[in-house]
């Protein structure tokens, strides 16, 4: 058709050309369609998430952002998704503080020339959930995606945790426990070594979580407890180290603790700075 209009000469000067432009439709460099706000809304939304998954959820798009930047959500495709995905398999696992400060790539910059354990299939998921969870949400949720054949580009990169998965160790039975604290076995020289170990028994928390505690975590109001949390610090002896931040917790003191002195000398709060 547009021949046949060329030869009867009733183009307009501007189509008389082999080809037709295509118009493009410009994008407003609207903050809201960037991930990190997208992100805010939705858990603003999902107001009932757990402090848990919101501090897990939001670890993974930190990461992301760092690592490929703060994209539109309909910008976002699979090989941003595979990129990060194998960064993330990369990543050191509880590095030094300082290291631990650094954005993602800094971090993956630093495990390259430190030996180092990384990031296991568990966590990698829970960093792809928070991202693929985001977009999902700006698609379901808001007008942002307009396209409705949009596919999640996380689709298919959490790995299955099935295969392979270890049985969880049991714990003590109640034989091996009297056997643990009986006197012949149990013979602490040091205060620490006397009550980290029924600190463990009373509250089921980590070893390295009760070990590094200073008494200025041991609090007595409004209920005795224990605040166990991160803490940079340049001085290794300060600094404290958890797991993983949704590790961050308070654990109440069992007042068996108490009656057996707890609180007694240089264990109470209010009678050590250390």
């Amino acid at each position: 058709m547009k021949d046949i209009l060329a030869e009867l000469d009733v183009l307009p000067n501007h189509a008389k050309f082999d080809t037709f432009g295509t118009l493009k439709r410009q994008r407003s460099n609207d903050p809201q369609r960037k991930l990190s706000a997208v992100f805010k809304k939705y858990l603003n939304v999902n107001s009932d998430l757990g402090k848990s998954a919101r501090s897990e959820f939001g670890t993974g798009v930190r990461r992301f952002i760092e690592f490929h930047g703060d994209l539109d959500i309909d910008q976002i495709e699979r090989s941003h998704a595979e990129q990060f995905r194998d960064g993330l398999a990369e990543l050191p696992v509880r590095p030094p503080n300082k290291i631990r400060a650094l954005t993602m790539p800094r971090q993956l910059d630093w495990a390259k020339i430190n030996e180092t354990k990384t990031l296991q299939r568990q966590a990698i998921n829970k960093n792809i959930l928070g991202v693929k969870l985001t977009l999902d949400f700006g698609f379901h949720k808001t007008s942002l995606i307009e396209d409705r054949t949009w596919r999640n580009p996380f689709e298919g990169f959490q790995e299955s945790g099935k295969k392979g998965r270890k049985a969880r160790p049991k714990g003590f039975t109640d034989e091996q426990v009297v056997i643990v604290f009986s006197k012949e076995v149990f013979q602490p020289k040091e205060a620490e070594r006397f009550w980290i170990p029924v600190i463990l028994f009373y509250t089921g928390a980590r070893l390295d979580e009760i070990s590094q505690l200073h008494c200025a975590d041991v609090k007595l109001s409004p209920i005795p407890h224990l605040v166990v949390e991160n803490l940079e610090d340049e001085d290794t002896a300060l600094a404290k180290l958890l797991k993983n931040e949704s590790s961050e917790r308070t654990i109440p003191i069992h007042d068996d603790l108490i009656e057996i002195g707890f609180f007694d000398d240089r264990t109470s709060p209010e009678h050590s700075t250390q």
